[in-house]
């Protein structure tokens, strides 16, 4: 038997990164989270959408959305751009990103 759920609202943070550094780069992760973003509003999700974020914008956008979040809410995060795993930690990477390990 399928059970009904009242959410009082649908939200999501969607990421895509096309643009790293030293050819890193990736071509359709912004065209994936902007397509993602328009079908998810188009269904009733209050989006919001952060493209090729460097650090601070990045960080900004997962706090801010982190702030919004209220009990009975229907949360979705998605993130289209390059991960790295460092001592079985897996980390998303933001557009400006030192693969030596140092953060700009």
């Amino acid at each position: 038997m399928a059970s009904s759920v009242d959410y009082k609202r649908k939200i999501a943070l969607v990421i895509g990164i096309n643009y790293y550094p030293d050819d890193y780069s990736l071509k359709y992760c912004t065209n994936d989270a902007t397509d993602l973003a328009f079908t998810l509003q188009n269904i009733g999700f209050k989006i919001s959408l952060g493209l090729d974020c460097d650090l601070i914008k990045f960080q900004n956008k997962i706090d801010t959305f982190i702030d919004t979040i209220e009990p009975d809410d229907l949360v979705l995060f998605y993130f289209a751009g390059h991960g790295k795993q460092n001592d079985d930690e897996n980390y998303l990477l933001p557009s400006v990103y030192d693969y030596s390990g140092r953060k700009h």
